[in-house]
């Protein structure tokens, strides 16, 4: 493993090029060496994930030069009876399908064909050990079936390799871009990639498309493997010794498997390209952030050439992008989005941060787009899958170039150089809509690379966006899809809260508004029935929409339509007698249960 620091501090130090922060770097032979040479030190960088440090150190790839289809990829869920503090807790069935080159086998392990559950375990142990598989996936792995595995490993004393994370380590984070992040408690098992297809879904779900990340939810909105065998899951316990049940039950937990394998292989191909830019592994790339996944790349680069690397700068706060809704209801409109515009800034504004002494920004930034013009225009003349992948991967490093520089706690981040994008992105966006102003058009929307109007003719589109390209100088490109973006009507509600209808008829519903997935069931479902009435699309009238469900809210048949999902946060478990009184609501509707911070809960209030 390899750290760094600012200053000698013994004479094996090899001295790096350039005048950044971290100047001298140590190698020591194994974690024993590194942790005696570190200690006491209060200034050094490193990589704390040994696998990613020597990954970095010595310029690899993970799984170079091996196609997506060659790795062995298994996939896990478990059917349980209790929960983890209940003393009746026990694993029923571990239904595996795993695949190999394309090809799909499955494997039912069930406590039923055993002595003991704890045969059953180590019986799966072995199986695993001789497959071998590269990858292990599965629907909420770390929320659920990882801890039910190391709590069984535990209290039947069975052997086995796996590292858990302990419970005085501070909890990992998987972060998806925008600032959300799920704390998570870790797994490693040797020489397997573990993804969990909750985090690889809600990371792929870019346009929020999903209403809830249910595996079930998620597969029937796919059309995934529509004629799985179905199961209200809250009666396993009780239907397990009723012998047509219990067969039913092993079918639909042999479903689940599947399903998780399905979605892998729909979300997975991207992320898998990335690891061909990037020297991290496969976990790692769907738990982390984009940003410091390009952070590692900048220190692999800049290490590779022996060059010292730059301290995190702390960065305050400094104005985006453009975020600007026009409430209303709007007919015939268009829209118009600059490809890429952040990387296009970078490139044609010749961005270089000081500290990026290289001038490895806007070098690679322009690689990366036209690495992936060449890819893209390849799908779209061949029709070559591996080639729409790559690009697809290409387009989620190139647009997280920006977003790294004005993120804290990374090596090459950027204040300065992060605000004069987002400034020079509004120059843009404002000129663009100025145009559109001047040519009669009536705004409905601005976004940070983009905007909807509306009076725009349809058929004139082609000439409009070659109108608006004229006004900017080459690499700052607009475009306005032929399909989407026609909408014959929009519904705004706010920034980033609307519905839209293209002219195929595809309704698109965006914000936390509409969709939340803490709104109940009933409140979803009536804000959809009015947008599309208010768009035109049902003949029944939004006030006559509203009044149906005021009554049925008056006169609850069914409680569940009408209960919100709820986290057990801090704020609820620890809140006082003169708190918030939402908080005090929750608390005392969740007395009595052995709830843990993040355990999600139903509450009617």
């Amino acid at each position: 493993m390899f750290f760094l620091t600012p200053t000698r501090i013994h004479r094996e130090q090899i001295e790096l090029a350039g005048n950044n922060h971290y100047r001298f770097m140590s190698v020591c032979r194994d974690k024993r060496e590194f942790y005696q040479k570190i200690k006491g030190l209060d200034d050094i960088y490193t990589i704390w994930d040994q696998t990613i440090n020597k990954m970095v150190y010595c310029n690899s790839r993970q799984f170079a030069n091996k196609a997506l289809e060659e790795l062995t990829v298994l996939s896990v869920d478990l059917e349980t009876v209790g929960l983890l503090y209940m003393q009746t807790k026990r694993i029923l069935l571990i239904p595996v399908a795993w695949q190999v080159n394309g090809e799909i086998s499955k494997r039912l392990f069930s406590i039923d064909e055993y002595d003991s559950e704890r045969d059953m375990l180590v019986d799966f142990l072995a199986f695993l050990k001789e497959l071998g598989p590269q990858v292990m996936v599965g629907h909420n792995l770390f929320g659920f079936d990882l801890p039910y595995f190391k709590n069984r490993f535990e209290e039947l004393m069975i052997p086995h390799d796996w590292i858990f994370d302990n419970e005085r380590r501070r909890d990992r984070m998987f972060r998806v871009d925008g600032g959300l992040a799920t704390d998570y408690r870790g797994v490693d098992i040797p020489n397997v990639e573990i993804v969990d297809t909750l985090f690889l879904v809600k990371k792929s779900d870019i346009k929020k498309e999903f209403t809830t990340y249910k595996l079930k939810s998620i597969c029937k909105q796919l059309g995934i493997n529509q004629g799985r065998q179905n199961y209200d899951a809250s009666t396993i316990a009780d239907n397990w010794h009723i012998p047509e049940e219990r067969e039913k039950i092993k079918a639909y937990a042999e479903d689940d498997a599947l399903d998780a394998l399905h979605l892998y292989n729909k979300y997975i191909p991207p992320f898998y390209h990335i690891l061909n830019f990037i020297p991290m592994n496969l976990q790692e790339i769907i738990n982390k952030a984009s940003g410091g996944q390009i952070n590692t790349m900048f220190v692999c680069k800049y290490l590779s050439e022996n060059h010292s690397i730059p301290k995190a700068d702390k960065i305050p706060h400094f104005e985006g992008g453009i975020s600007k809704a026009f409430a209303g209801v709007y007919r015939d409109c268009m829209g118009f989005d600059v490809i890429s515009m952040y990387p296009s800034i970078i490139v044609n504004c010749e961005v270089r941060p000081k500290k990026d002494e290289l001038g490895y920004l806007a070098e690679v930034t322009q690689e990366l787009k036209e690495l992936r013009l060449h890819h893209k225009g390849n799908f779209k003349k061949t029709g070559d899958i591996t080639s729409n992948h790559i690009q697809e991967s290409l387009k989620i490093i190139i647009n997280s170039f920006y977003g790294f520089l004005g993120t804290n706690g990374l090596n090459f981040n950027s204040y300065k150089e992060a605000s004069q994008i987002t400034e020079e992105g509004r120059k843009i966006i404002t000129s663009a809509v100025n145009w559109s102003i001047s040519k009669g058009f009536n705004p409905v929307q601005i976004d940070t690379d983009g905007f909807i109007v509306e009076g725009a003719k349809f058929e004139d589109q082609e000439s409009l966006v070659s109108e608006l390209n004229e006004l900017f100088p080459d690499g700052v490109d607009f475009e306005s899809d032929p399909i989407e973006d026609k909408l014959t009507g929009v519904v705004m509600s706010k920034a980033k809260n609307y519905a839209k209808v293209d002219i195929n008829g595809k309704v698109s519903i965006k914000g936390n508004s509409f969709k939340s997935a803490s709104k109940e069931i009933a409140l979803k479902e009536m804000c959809e029935v009015m947008l599309k009435s208010m768009l035109g699309l049902i003949d029944e009238e939004p006030t006559s929409v509203y009044e149906r469900y005021v009554l049925e809210a008056h006169d609850i048949k069914d409680i569940n339509r009408w209960t919100s999902k709820t986290t057990y946060t801090p704020a609820v478990q620890n809140v006082t007698e003169d708190g918030r009184l939402q908080e005090r609501k929750k608390k005392k509707a969740t007395e009595g249960l052995n709830l843990s911070s993040g355990d999600k809960f139903f509450t009617y209030i």
